[in-house]
């Protein structure tokens, strides 16, 4: 069993978060934002840079450097390539990587020139107007006291797909770092110093949100304990689910179930390196902050399993820089002590290849703690992944398809001759129409409230999931067409204006039916989804549908069983009608319009009827049990 382990006993003001979010960034053809001056990773749809050799190199013009040198810094293409986007840097060899140093005095003709954490240029990237070269020049200027050894590292982009990472030139320092120039590294250390996260304590010691529910430490995949210290708030996490050397677990505090305006803490395992982030999320996306706000950090793994743990102060303020410049957030935990105020998130993922400190965003759905949470209370509740809009949203699709327009196909086929006798009627109507009527509205209204249900969680369109998302607007566009079809529905004597009815109602019945149970079982194979949640929500839309089949195909036989009568009572109706029998009677009715006895429902075909509804329920009860307990 392999162990690693980093700890830190006092607050420090480096942090590397990852990409806690939901959406892929895409590429800046304008430039680079500001964030990329410690992200330097294009998040170019999620492609990962290239493994070939690169063909550009980073040049210095000196190899050592004097407080206040001027040194030349070039990027040149050894082949033909040529440079399309560029971002460059200079990092402490030994202390934080996001500590930039320097000062960068000229860059080339329509770059961008960034201010990170400083007061002067100390980062630069391609801008709008950058023309394609084979070659980039810099000059820069050494800072005014010794830091230490510095290396600079530049990202280099050919194509949109085609880039390369982590070119690097050392740059050695002529005299000693001055003391407190440089923030110190993280300590390592060997040996299981950090405590085990004993959740037999949960609910009298500490506040715990776990998963599965009622897990123990040894089986529990996923945990965060958490309890008050001396002005602060001690975070302890645990994850089983990462089997590998490169992986993260992180958590993040919000106020609701949308990764924004969310504070975010990481724990990594890059290729053995271990490491801590502390991020902000001002909407969907996440920025890397600078702070003191957290201390006491411990981060160990075993076997690529990664736990920490650290304690968040109650009070402070950080200072990040988002897409619009610079802004302050400023946090008060004090009273989410006593008050349940925040959800807690729990996230994992794998970091970008080649990187230093890059993740990816996280592949499947954060677990989101059930309820939120008072950080002073000993409770205990866990994690669920989909936010309750989600839930709403299957709910009441699968209440809509699998359940009522279920039910109204059968009666419509099966059940004209009504359920008890054929003088089965409601409102002046007969039974079977009032009631295939009525639950048709009822699936419109439901579908109605699972379509704005979703589309306000995700605000229009998920563009990851275009054919889950336009097949069901195609769903809803074609029920509303089939409801103002029924209200136009022609009089029984309208003759051929009924027959085309029927049949338009009757198609397009089939065609709605076919692609909501398809756009289902698409949605059951959502791609951020776990593989367990795929699985389970596959088979209880293939069994609802299934079972829907089963019953059709067994009614259809008894149908196609009673045909034989129907053709005899044809053959009936032609005999009296030469004999000059009344037609109610050749066809099984009394002269007053009653059914005589042979012609009447069946008693088992209303029992049929029922077990089918009865099957039914159950099956969606047992669908949005699963849905909302463990979903």
């Amino acid at each position: 069993m392999m162990v690693t382990m980093y700890s830190l006993s006092k607050p420090y003001d480096y942090w590397r978060p990852p990409k806690f979010c939901l959406r892929v960034l895409e590429a800046y053809p304008t430039g680079g934002p500001l964030s990329i001056c410690n992200d330097p990773y294009p998040h170019h749809g999620g492609t990962f840079r290239l493994k070939k050799p690169t063909p550009f190199r980073l040049s210095l013009s000196a190899t050592e450097y004097s407080p206040g040198d001027i040194i030349t810094v070039t990027i040149t293409s050894t082949t033909t390539d040529k440079i399309k986007g560029f971002q460059i840097a200079a990092h402490s060899t030994f202390g934080r990587w996001d500590r930039l140093f320097g000062e960068f005095l000229t860059y080339p003709q329509h770059s961008s020139p960034y201010i990170y954490y400083s007061n002067v240029t100390n980062c630069v990237s391609h801008g709008k107007k950058f023309t394609k070269t084979r070659q980039v020049i810099f000059t820069w200027k050494a800072p005014e006291v010794s830091v230490g050894d510095l290396i600079f590292s530049a990202t280099v982009v050919k194509h949109f797909t085609k880039f390369w990472v982590n070119h690097t030139a050392v740059l050695t320092a002529k005299s000693p770092a001055q003391p407190n120039v440089v923030p110190p590294p993280l300590q390592t250390e060997t040996g299981d110093f950090m405590p085990q996260l004993n959740l037999d304590k949960c609910g009298t010691e500490s506040g715990c949100v776990t998963h599965p529910k009622d897990c123990s430490a040894d089986d529990c995949n996923f945990a965060i304990s958490y309890f008050p210290v001396v002005g602060g708030i001690r975070f302890r996490l645990l994850n089983k689910q990462a089997k590998s050397l490169q992986s993260y677990v992180g958590m993040g505090i919000s106020r609701d179930q949308k990764m924004t305006h969310d504070e975010t803490f990481i724990c990594m395992d890059i290729a053995g390196s271990l490491d801590f982030a502390h991020g902000y999320n001002p909407a969907y996306y996440n920025i890397k902050v600078q702070s003191d706000e957290v201390f006491d950090i411990a981060i160990q793994s075993v076997d690529g399993a990664i736990s920490c743990e650290f304690t968040r102060k109650l009070k402070g303020n950080f200072t990040y820089y988002g897409h619009k410049g610079l802004a302050n957030f400023i946090v008060d935990y004090t009273h989410s002590l006593q008050m349940a105020e925040h959800h807690i998130y729990l996230t994992w993922g794998v970091p970008y290849e080649g990187a230093k400190e890059t993740v990816l965003k996280h592949i499947q759905l954060p677990m989101v703690s059930q309820s939120k949470v008072a950080f002073n209370k000993k409770s205990r509740t866990k994690f669920y992944y989909l936010h309750d809009t989600v839930k709403l949203h299957a709910t009441f699709m699968v209440l809509a398809w699998s359940g009522v327009i279920s039910i109204a196909i059968i009666i419509s086929r099966y059940y004209k001759d009504g359920f008890i006798s054929t003088n089965d009627m409601i409102c002046g109507a007969k039974a079977w129409f009032q009631i295939h009527k009525w639950l048709a509205l009822l699936a419109a209204l439901f579908t109605s409230a699972g379509f704005i249900s979703i589309y306000i969680r995700v605000m229009g369109l998920e563009k990851k999931e275009l054919l889950h998302a336009g097949c069901g607007v195609a769903v809803m566009i074609l029920t509303v067409v089939q409801v103002v079809m029924g209200l136009a529905r022609p009089d029984g004597d309208a003759g051929t204006k009924r027959i085309v009815f029927n049949l338009m109602h009757r198609l397009t019945a089939i065609v709605v039916y076919v692609l909501a149970a398809a756009t289902m079982m698409i949605g059951a194979n959502i791609h951020y989804m776990s593989e367990t949640m795929k699985t389970a929500g596959k088979g209880i839309v293939g069994g609802l549908f299934g079972f829907q089949i089963f019953a059709i195909f067994v009614l259809e036989i008894r149908k196609r069983c009673t045909a034989p009568r129907d053709f005899e009572d044809a053959q009936q109706i032609r005999k009296n009608d030469d004999q000059g029998v009344p037609l109610y009677d050749s066809m099984g009715f009394d002269d007053t319009g009653r059914r005589t006895p042979h012609s009447a429902p069946h008693t088992k075909s209303t029992a049929l009827f029922v077990a089918y509804v009865m099957t039914m329920l159950l099956l969606l009860a047992s669908f949005l049990t699963v849905l909302w307990r463990e979903f």
